[in-house]
């Protein structure tokens, strides 16, 4: 798991961009979540990189795909 902004280009980690429609509503909010300073709950298999999972206030996790 790793907490990161969600930005206009998407969601970097690890010199990688992944992006994706579901994720306009979320460009350049801050996370709900107290004690994160903002950012998004965001999961990724370190061994399977093709995709992400994000964690959304009160619904099922989105996936992006990789740019």
């Amino acid at each position: 798991m790793h907490w990161q902004a969600i930005t206009a280009s998407g969601i970097r980690i690890h010199h990688r961009t992944y992006d994706h429609d579901l994720l306009a509503p979320y460009r350049g909010q801050p996370s709900p979540v107290a004690g994160r300073n903002g950012k998004w709950e965001i999961h990724y298999n370190p061994h399977d990189v093709r995709q992400i999972w994000v964690r959304p206030p009160a619904q099922q996790p989105a996936e992006p795909r990789s740019a």
